[in-house]
């Protein structure tokens, strides 16, 4: 699995649906404070509170939410799409994201939809492309 810095240039909109049979759904996740900033967090504890799901829609439908344009981190399959996967996807991202001393955000975007007629996971997690950040002792980020 590789981990890609991604620039998404334009906005991706859901909206609040609690169906499963939807052919792009979007998943948001707040992060639980300390583990979203370990470099070897542990998987069950890194997931906090969901705070949305959805499906694809036009922009200002409803009861909405928008995957925003800009820097996020980015990794994807198609050969597993379970849970224990994606959380697995989380933690890889995250590691990766704090050894390239990027500044991550507390939250998570898992989408999942269909290409060419396969199950496609993607973790979506925002940062800020600047170096400015260290890994303290704790293995947790502090300002430069």
């Amino acid at each position: 699995m590789d981990v890609l810095e991604l620039n998404l240039c334009s906005p991706l909109f859901y909206q609040r649906s609690q169906s499963e049979n939807n052919l792009e759904e979007l998943f948001c996740f707040e992060l639980n404070p300390l583990p979203a900033q370990s470099i070897d967090p542990q998987a069950d504890q890194l997931i906090g509170k969901q705070v949305f799901h959805g499906c694809a829609a036009t922009p200002g439908a409803g009861d909405g939410m928008e995957l925003s344009a800009g820097p996020y981190l980015f990794a994807q399959t198609r050969e597993n799409t379970t849970p224990d996967y994606w959380l697995f996807m989380a933690v890889e991202v995250q590691k990766d994201g704090l050894w390239k001393r990027i500044r991550l955000e507390n939250r998570l975007f898992l989408r999942i939809l269909f290409e060419d007629g396969e199950k496609v996971t993607q973790i979506f997690r925002p940062c800020s492309l600047s170096s400015d950040l260290r890994l303290n002792k704790q293995g947790s980020q502090e300002r430069l």
